[in-house]
């Protein structure tokens, strides 16, 4: 597997703060933003004592967010049943 990636910042300030890591969120900060947007959507849920690591949460999570496999392919992309 192959997994190339792009980085583009707007000035040197930037990239500073990309790699002093001061602009990473804590765990915390991403659970409160999913449950606001999730309770926002009016999905009704409890957030549990370890949302991380809570097996329920997730699954909700990836319900509600999860994104599936592209309804149709490109003739000229790669794909598993194709060969």
């Amino acid at each position: 597997m192959v997994h190339w990636s792009c980085e583009l910042f707007d000035d040197m300030a930037a990239v500073r703060r990309h790699f002093a890591r001061a602009d990473e969120l804590s765990h915390d900060e991403v659970i409160a933003r999913f449950s606001d947007d999730l309770r926002r959507s009016g999905v009704r849920f409890e957030l549990p004592p370890d949302p991380v690591n809570d097996g329920e949460f997730r699954a909700l999570l990836e319900g509600y967010y999860g994104v599936g496999p592209p309804e149709t392919y490109p003739a000229e992309a790669p794909h598993p049943t194709r060969g």
